[in-house]
């Protein structure tokens, strides 16, 4: 695969044309070249890729992983099934707001990927957009309710990697042990 990398520094745009005239030279380098641009994981870095480095990667993801291929789609099924609970459980979620948590307009999530630049190899795991997917409404509600019925202490919030390092550090373990991250 061949990536380019543009570190992020001070740009200074003139007023004038020559802006959209450079912007549109570079889009139409890409298409040109069948090549993408795209926000890097980490920093404010934008990586150049061509676009079947790019599928092929996101293929091999999917491939080398545990998914399931299902030939009927599946979000208005679990779209019905949603709304039966809610009506189920009408002493949590009071009538009068059960389509308030419902997503009028669902959508399966979206998935995009956004390269890893400072790994080997650049792999590009996914990320998904849940805000279209049928339960995200239902899913907020529900997280804001156990949050102010059940409060728990910031002891297992990590600020960054260094901060869990230290942490970490000096701490025994069993050797099956396993660390799990919940990025939000």
């Amino acid at each position: 695969m061949t990536a380019g990398v543009i570190s992020p520094g001070p740009v200074v745009l003139p007023m004038d044309g020559g802006v959209y005239r450079t912007l549109n030279k570079i889009k139409q380098k890409l298409l040109t070249n069948n090549a993408l641009a795209l926000k890097a994981d980490k920093g404010n870095s934008v990586v150049i890729i061509y676009a079947d480095d790019y599928h092929n990667k996101f293929q091999d993801f999917i491939t080398n992983n545990s998914f399931t291929i299902v030939h009927k789609h599946p979000t208005k099924q679990f779209q019905n099934k949603m709304r039966i609970t809610i009506k189920e459980y009408q002493e949590t979620i009071h009538k009068g707001n059960k389509t308030k948590y419902t997503n009028l307009n669902q959508t399966a999530p979206a998935i995009t990927g956004l390269p890893k630049v400072h790994e080997e190899n650049c792999p590009i795991p996914p990320i998904i957009n849940l805000h279209n997917a049928p339960a995200y409404k239902l899913a907020k509600f529900l997280n804001k309710l156990i949050q102010s019925n059940i409060p728990l202490p910031n002891a297992f919030i990590v600020k960054h990697s260094v901060h869990l390092m230290n942490d970490l550090i000096g701490i025994l373990y069993k050797q099956n042990l396993r660390l799990v991250s919940f990025d939000t």
